[in-house]
């Protein structure tokens, strides 16, 4: 039940349009975006239904698993600094760097900086998901856009239980 396009995500609809708009201008800034806060609010599944509406193929990784600065720049570098692909709208793909607030300064052995490098030199759009914004360094929040998500409300997330019970012909009551 993930949402397939940014039209589906619940909650957060500023940050949804923030993401639209940093899309929609990448050509014109070239700029990398960290979509930030707290776990389950949808940073990850915006980037998902972004690409899906942009028709980006994805290249996504883990930043906390790859710290290295070897590491990261062979995954990630070839991905976003790379313009040929066969598919997708334009040549684009979408490069999603998830946990990328799990870097930190020299105990990842230069994977900060790789990264700081990544992002300044790709050709491809870049979104970096965070959940503590501040964790990254000042170099890499300096490098890149930044669009905050809010806890997703209550008002919000109902109407999407509800008709998820229905499709899979679950019976509930209201108050659960």
């Amino acid at each position: 039940y993930r949402p397939s396009s940014l039209s589906e995500l619940r909650g957060n609809d500023s940050a949804r349009e923030e993401v639209r708009t940093w899309a929609d201008t990448w050509e014109d800034h070239g700029e990398a975006v960290v979509i930030h806060g707290p776990p389950g609010v949808g940073k990850t599944s915006g980037a998902h239904a972004l690409a899906a509406d942009r028709g980006w193929p994805t290249i996504e990784f883990n930043a906390s698993d790859t710290r290295t600065g070897d590491v990261i720049e062979h995954v990630a570098g070839e991905a976003a600094k790379s313009g040929t692909l066969t598919g997708g709208g334009s040549g684009r793909r979408l490069v999603i760097m998830d946990e990328a607030d799990n870097i930190h300064g020299t105990g990842d052995r230069g994977g900060s900086r790789a990264i700081t490098q990544l992002v300044k030199e790709a050709n491809q759009p870049t979104i970096l998901i965070a959940n503590d914004y501040y964790e990254m360094s000042n170099a890499l929040r300096n490098a890149c856009q930044e669009i905050e998500c809010r806890p997703v409300s209550r008002r919000s997330i109902l109407p999407v239980l509800r008709d998820i019970c229905r499709k899979e012909d679950i019976e509930f009551a209201e108050q659960a």
